[in-house]
C-alpha cells in the first residue's frame, strides 16, 4: 500500500505508489483531508476549471458515476487526466500536484515499480571548478553558521547547483573532521526515473554509514536521525522534489553533521535550522572560464567567447556543453561557432542536454502553469509585469484565470509564483519578472508546438492594446498638450495618472512599449504601428536614440499610408522631421515637414498645420535663416492670437518666436516675447509652458540689468519642475540656474547646480541633458580664464552630443572648443 503524507495543513500525497489501488487509496485521503465534498461537487468543480480553460460544454463535465469511479479500488485502469483535474480542485499545492503526476506516470508505465535510492560514497569533486568562487564562499559561510543543519542550494536546470553542492561538500567534511560526503539523487526531477522515496534513502544512508544492522521501515528515520546527531557525516541530497522528501533525512539543527540539498523548486516548510542559497546565471568572467574550461584551450577571440557565453544565457550546463562542441570540431573558427549557435536559438533550438533538463521541469508544472510559462516566452521584452501577462493569458492579474487550467483557478499571481518556485521564472522586483533567455526558448519552442498560430497572434495583439491602452494614459498625464495630436482619443474617458506613476511606468516598460511598436509593423498590424508612434513621440523626443525613433516613425507612415490614415499619416510625418531636424539633418528632414503640412492642411487640422509651420520655422532657424525663421513663427503667432482656443500653442510660439529673434541678436524683443508667454502660461496654469519660458528669460534679465528678477525666475522655473515631478526637467532647470548664479559671480553655487543636473542627467540615462550641461560647465570655466577645465567639458559633451546625434549641443560644444583654441592661440584676448 502507499505511504502517503501524514495528515497536516498539507495535501497527502503518493509518494510511494505502485499500483491504481495504491492511487485510489491516496485519492480517498485526500479527498477527506479537503473534507469530504461530494462527488456531484467534485464533478462540478472540475467542469467549472475545465470551462475555464476553453474546454468545449460538451465534453467539461464528467458523470458523478465516472468521478465516483476514481475513487473505487479494484479497478484496472485510470483516467489520469481526470485524477489529476481531481488533485487540483481538491487543493492540492503546486508540489502535491507534481508528486501526484510523477506517481500516476510511475503507475501506469508498465513494468515500473518503486525506485530504490543508492547512497554513493565519496563523490568525486568537479574535475574543474569554476566560475562559483563566490558562491562557494557564500555556501561555506552558510553551513559554518550556529545552528546551521541544512543549506538548500536551489535554482533553474543547469545552473551548475550539484557541481557546487559536491565541492562545497569536500571542503565541508576537511573543515569538520569528517569522512568524505555522501551522495544521495533523490530523481526529484529525472526525464527516465521517478523520484525516491525518502525512507528508501534513510535506507541506503544507513546501510552505506552504518553497515549493521538496519532498522525495519518506520524506525529509518529515528535512526539515521540519531547517528547523524553522534557522528560527523556531511550529506548531498541531490536533485529533491519536495520539502516532504528530504524533511525526514535532514541533520539535527546545530549538531555535528550538515546536509547540502539541491533542487530546482524553492521548498517552502524547511525553516528550522535550514538556510537558502539561490544560485542564478554566471557573470561575465565566470561564464568565460567555464567555457574555456570545457573547450579545454585557449580561446583568443574575446568577442565571439562573450558573444557565446551571452547566447548561453550564462548557464553552466550551456556552457558546458558549447565548449565540448569547440572541442569537437577545433577547425571551426570561434565566430563560426558564434553564428551557428545563433542560428539553432533563431529555430527556438536548443542543446538536447539542456532541452532534456528544461523538459523535465516542464513536465512537473500543472497545465495552467505551463500555459502561463508559454505566455511570458511570447513577451517581446526583457521584463514584464502581471498587466503583460494578464494580457497575454486574457485573464486578470488576481482572481480567475479562465485559459490556464485547473492548476491557476485561484489567480495568475499564483501562477507566476509558482513558475518562480519552480526556477522557470525570475523575480526581478515588485510585480516585475523575466525569463532566462534559454528558459524563453524552451518556452517559446513549446508555444509553437502546443498553441495555435492565430491563439498566439491575438495574445501578442491584446499585449499590445493593453501597452497602448496604459501608455496613453501615462503620457496623456506626463505631456496633456500631446492629445490634441491624437484624434482617436477622447480626454474625457482617460483614466487619470499620477504624474510621478506615469514616469515610473514609462520607465520600467520603454523597451517593451519599442518592442510591441516593432512587433506592429513587422507584422503589418497597422494601426497599433501609428498610434505607438504617436503616443510615444514625446517621451523618444526626451529618451530615444535617433535611429530608434526613426525606425518607429517612418513604420508608422507606412502603416498610416496602408490605412489611409491622413491625419497619421502628416503626425508620423512630422515627427519623422522633426527627429531629423534635432540630428542635424536638416536636408532630409525638409520633406516630411512639406509632406506633414500639406497633408494636415488636407485633412482639415489646424493643430497639427500649426505645429508643422513651427517645426519649419526652428529648420530655417537652424539653417541660419533667421529671416525666414521669425517670418514664419510672426504669422504663426498672429494666427494664433485670433484663434478661439489657441490653447498652449500660443505660449509655445510665443517662446519660440522669441529665441530666433534672440539667435538674430534681436535680445530685447526676444525678453519681452519670453516674459508674455511666461505671463500667459502662468494665467492659464500651463506649467510645463511657464517653466520653459522662465529658464529661456531668466539669463537675459541678468544681462538687461535685472539680476534678482533673472534670479527669481531661474529659482521658478526650477520650483514648477520639481513640482511636476519631473526629474529631466529639474535638471535643466538647475543646470541653467547654474548659468544664472554663475554671471552673478556666485561660482560656487553654480557649481553645486551644475553637479547635480550633471549627476541627474547620467542616474537619468538623458545623455541630452548630460551635453547640454557639461556645455554650460564648459562656458564657465571658459568665462573664469579656467580653458583646460573648459576644454575638458567641451570635449565630453561634443563625446554624448555626437553618440545620439543631438544637432544643438554638438554645435555648442564645437563652438566652445573653437573659442577656447582661440584664446589659447592668443593669450591677450578676453574671455567673456
Amino acid at each position: 500500500m502507499t505511504s502517503s503524507s501524514p495528515v497536516t495543513d498539507r495535501a497527502p500525497v503518493p509518494l510511494a505508489a505502485t499500483s491504481i489501488d495504491d492511487l485510489v487509496a491516496a485519492l480517498r485521503g485526500l479527498r477527506g483531508w479537503a473534507g469530504n465534498p461530494s462527488y456531484a461537487t467534485l464533478a462540478k468543480r472540475v467542469a467549472q476549471a475545465r470551462l475555464a480553460r476553453g474546454v468545449p460544454p460538451s465534453e467539461a463535465t464528467p458523470g458523478r458515476v465516472t468521478v465516483y469511479d476514481c475513487f473505487r479500488e479494484g479497478r484496472r485502469r485510470l483516467d489520469s487526466d481526470l485524477v489529476i483535474s481531481l488533485v487540483a480542485v481538491l487543493g492540492a499545492d503546486r508540489e502535491a500536484q507534481a508528486v501526484w503526476r510523477q506517481a500516476i506516470r510511475r503507475v501506469l508505465m508498465p513494468g515500473a515499480g518503486p525506485v530504490q535510492a543508492e547512497a554513493v560514497l565519496h563523490p568525486a569533486p568537479p574535475e574543474a571548478f569554476v566560475g562559483r568562487e563566490r558562491a562557494l564562499a557564500e555556501l561555506a559561510r552558510l553551513l559554518d553558521g550556529s545552528g546551521v543543519g541544512a543549506v538548500v542550494l536551489d535554482g533553474m536546470p543547469g545552473a551548475g547547483k550539484t557541481s557546487l553542492a559536491v565541492r562545497a561538500a569536500h571542503d565541508l567534511s576537511a573543515r569538520l573532521g569528517a569522512p568524505d560526503p555522501v551522495l544521495v539523487n533523490l530523481r526529484g526531477f529525472s526525464a527516465d526515473r521517478q523520484p525516491v522515496d525518502p525512507d528508501s534513502v534513510a535506507d541506503a544512508l544507513l546501510r552505506a554509514l552504518s553497515p549493521g544492522e538496519v532498522p525495519v521501515a518506520g524506525q529509518r528515520f529515528a535512526a539515521l536521525q540519531a547517528l547523524l546527531a553522534r557522528e560527523p557525516v556531511v550529506l548531498i541530497l541531490d536533485n529533491a522534489a519536495t520539502a516532504d522528501q528530504v524533511a525526514p533525512l535532514l541533520p539535527p539543527p546545530g549538531g555535528p553533521s550538515r546536509a547540502l540539498v539541491t533542487t530546482r523548486q524553492q521548498l517552502p516548510g524547511l525553516d528550522r535550522g535550514v538556510r537558502r542559497l539561490q544560485l542564478g546565471a554566471l557573470d561575465p568572467a565566470g561564464a568565460r572560464e567555464v567555457l574555456i574550461a570545457a573547450a579545454g584551450q585557449p580561446l583568443p577571440d574575446d568577442a565571439a567567447v562573450e558573444g557565446l557565453a551571452r547566447l548561453a544565457g550564462y548557464l553552466p550546463l550551456a556552457l558546458s556543453l558549447m565548449g565540448r562542441r569547440v572541442a569537437a570540431r577545433p577547425d571551426w573558427p570561434l565566430g563560426d561557432h558564434l553564428a551557428s549557435y545563433r542560428e539553432r536559438l533563431d529555430r527556438l533550438q536548443l542543446d538536447d542536454g539542456v532541452e532534456v533538463a528544461l523538459g523535465v521541469s516542464y513536465a512537473a508544472l500543472a497545465e495552467g502553469d505551463r500555459h502561463v510559462l508559454r505566455a511570458c516566452a511570447r513577451h517581446p521584452g526583457q521584463t514584464f509585469g502581471a498587466d503583460a501577462v494578464a494580457a497575454l493569458t486574457d485573464t486578470a492579474p488576481t482572481g480567475s484565470t479562465p485559459d490556464s487550467g485547473d492548476a491557476t483557478t485561484d489567480g495568475l499571481r499564483p501562477a507566476l509564483d509558482r513558475l518562480v518556485a519552480a526556477s522557470l521564472l525570475r523575480e526581478t522586483g515588485r510585480d516585475r519578472w523575466e525569463l532566462h533567455d534559454l528558459v524563453r526558448t524552451f518556452a517559446a519552442a513549446r508555444s509553437v508546438e502546443e498553441d495555435a498560430p492565430s491563439t498566439r497572434n491575438r495574445a501578442t495583439r491584446r499585449l499590445c492594446d493593453r501597452y497602448l491602452e496604459q501608455a496613453t494614459e501615462a503620457v496623456a498625464a506626463l505631456h496633456p498638450q500631446a492629445v490634441d495630436d491624437w484624434g482617436w482619443v477622447d480626454r474625457a474617458e482617460l483614466t487619470p495618472w499620477e504624474v510621478g506613476e506615469a514616469r515610473d511606468w514609462l520607465d520600467a516598460e520603454r523597451v517593451n512599449l519599442l518592442a510591441c511598436a516593432g512587433w506592429a509593423s513587422r507584422h503589418r498590424v497597422d494601426l497599433p504601428a501609428v498610434r505607438f508612434a504617436a503616443v510615444l513621440a514625446h517621451d523618444l523626443w526626451q529618451r530615444g536614440d535617433v535611429e530608434t525613433t526613426l525606425e518607429v516613425h517612418r513604420a508608422a507612415i507606412a502603416s498610416a499610408a496602408a490605412l489611409d490614415d491622413a491625419p497619421g499619416e502628416a503626425l508620423a510625418h512630422r515627427n519623422t522631421g522633426n527627429t531629423l531636424l534635432r540630428a542635424g539633418r536638416f536636408e532630409p528632414a525638409r520633406p516630411h515637414l512639406d509632406q506633414a503640412l500639406r497633408l494636415f492642411q488636407t485633412a482639415g487640422h489646424p493643430g497639427g498645420e500649426q505645429s508643422t509651420l513651427s517645426s519649419l520655422a526652428i529648420l530655417a532657424s537652424a539653417i541660419g535663416d533667421q529671416a525666414g525663421a521669425i517670418d514664419t513663427f510672426r504669422r504663426l503667432v498672429a494666427r494664433l492670437r485670433t484663434s478661439e482656443e489657441p490653447g498652449e500653442r500660443l505660449a509655445i510660439a510665443l517662446s519660440n518666436l522669441a529665441v530666433a529673434l534672440i539667435r538674430d541678436d534681436r535680445r530685447a524683443e526676444g525678453l519681452a516675447l519670453l516674459e508674455e508667454s511666461a505671463e500667459l502660461a502662468a494665467r492659464h496654469g500651463w506649467a510645463e509652458r511657464e517653466r520653459n519660458a522662465l529658464s529661456n528669460m531668466a539669463y537675459l534679465l541678468v544681462e538687461h540689468g535685472r539680476p534678482q528678477e533673472g534670479l527669481d525666475a531661474a529659482e521658478r522655473a526650477l520650483e514648477l519642475s520639481e513640482e511636476a515631478d519631473d526629474p529631466v526637467s529639474v535638471g535643466y532647470a538647475r543646470s541653467n540656474l547654474g548659468v544664472v548664479l554663475e554671471h552673478l559671480g556666485r561660482r560656487d553655487e553654480a557649481d553645486q547646480q551644475w553637479r547635480a543636473a550633471l549627476a541627474a542627467g547620467r542616474s537619468l540615462d538623458s545623455p541630452e541633458l548630460v551635453a547640454s550641461v557639461l556645455n554650460h560647465i564648459g562656458d564657465g570655466h571658459r568665462g573664469r580664464g579656467d580653458l583646460e577645465g573648459a576644454r575638458t567639458a567641451y570635449e565630453q559633451a561634443l563625446a554624448v552630443a555626437e553618440e545620439i546625434a543631438e544637432a544643438t549641443e554638438t554645435a555648442r560644444a564645437r563652438e566652445g572648443l573653437a573659442a577656447v583654441s582661440d584664446a589659447v592661440a592668443d593669450p591677450v584676448t578676453d574671455i567673456v
